[in-house]
């Protein structure tokens, strides 16, 4: 089983290289940015956090999360937030 503060990294480089490179279809590229700027903050504070600060910390912020988990993803999403099947 993977950590989450990776799979919350791995799921930020993806957002991240879809706006880079035009892959992005979401129109509000502001609040995806700071999301991303969001998601990127916590990451560089906490590099080697535990599942459940991830976790505690993807439910308190759990819009920018959503604004950065890519779409169709929602297997990620679940894990980071902790209320679905991949739980």
């Amino acid at each position: 089983m993977t950590a989450l503060v990776s799979v919350l990294r791995s799921a930020t480089e993806s957002r991240r290289r879809a706006l880079k490179f035009g892959w992005s279809r979401r129109k509000d590229h502001d609040d995806v940015t700071r999301a991303l700027m969001l998601c990127e903050q916590f990451l560089m504070s906490y590099p080697g956090a535990s599942d459940a600060l991830v976790r505690n910390w993807c439910k308190d912020n759990q819009n920018a999360v959503a604004c950065v988990v890519l779409g169709g993803r929602t297997a990620v999403l679940f894990k980071l937030l902790g209320n679905g099947p991949s739980q």
